[in-house]
């Protein structure tokens, strides 16, 4: 897999992206952003120019003014950007509550503001 850097602003976002981030939401990712740097890329098709993921984190770039931002690139034709992009956005899994609980309060407990971590 070659990472590539690029320029978030030379990054197109596809028009048909169905995820929204809240400005709540947003300050918590550039502010994962700014304390752990770029961890996930960016995945771009070559073939249409369209981001297929990392909408949000493109956003949160240009935001901070970042001068690159690292890229997979990928060719797809405009279907499976779409089905790419979809699976991307929703297959993950659920919080066992309990864990996410115990975790949150021994992060609070270390000083981690959550709020940072996109939970309130």
């Amino acid at each position: 897999m070659d990472v590539h850097h690029m320029d978030p602003a030379d990054l197109k976002p596809a028009e048909y992206n169905p995820r929204h981030i809240n400005q709540t939401q947003l300050e918590a990712l550039k502010n994962s952003l700014s304390r752990w740097g770029f961890v996930e890329p960016v995945i771009l098709n070559t073939k249409t120019g369209h981001i297929v993921g990392g909408h949000q984190r493109v956003t949160a770039a240009l935001e901070l003014a970042m001068p690159t931002v690292p890229v997979i690139k990928v060719e797809l034709t405009e279907g499976q950007e779409k089905a790419l992009n979809i699976a991307l956005n929703k297959i993950s899994g659920d919080w066992v509550a309990d864990k996410l609980a115990d975790l949150l309060a021994d992060l609070g407990s270390d000083g981690w503001d959550i709020a940072d971590l996109g939970f309130t």
